[in-house]
């Protein structure tokens, strides 16, 4: 795997892990 691919890859994840919380945070809400 590049670098590329690496910083692509933890971008998503990060992005995947944001809109899960505030999903969560709008059913809490």
């Amino acid at each position: 795997m590049t670098i590329t691919e690496t910083k692509a890859a933890a971008r998503r994840a990060a992005f995947a892990a944001r809109k899960i919380a505030f999903a969560a945070g709008q059913g809490a809400a």
